[in-house]
């Protein structure tokens, strides 16, 4: 993918679990501002669950983030009502292999839980 306006590709609201994100190639994420609150500040890979297999990925020249791992408290989006899910207390299940470089902030965001 390449220069996409806003998250390139993400798993957005939390519920999603078992996908395959593996050897794609983001490069030069630029900000949207009519898209989410978050799309302003861009990831080549945005993820909010843990449960998902993310392998050999390319993040590059972003304006901000390559690998963004956020994860929220409970489900957001057109996921904000599903029970129980709080994708804080879901384990990553694979991360190998990525690559973020010459991105506008970090190659790799993630929080204090991971």
């Amino acid at each position: 993918a390449y220069q996409v306006m806003g998250h390139t590709f993400f798993i957005e609201d939390g519920p999603e679990e078992y996908n395959r994100v593996q050897n794609n190639l983001a490069i030069k994420t630029i900000p949207s501002m009519n898209l989410l609150n978050t799309d302003q500040t861009p990831a080549c890979f945005w993820i909010v669950s843990g449960a998902n297999y993310i392998i050999g990925n390319h993040a590059v020249a972003s304006r901000r983030y390559g690998l963004w791992f956020r994860p929220e408290i409970s489900a957001t989006g057109t996921s904000v009502n599903t029970p129980d899910v709080h994708p804080i207390n879901i384990p990553i299940l694979e991360f190998r292999g990525n690559v973020g470089h010459s991105n506008g902030k970090y190659g790799f965001r993630g929080f204090v839980i991971y």
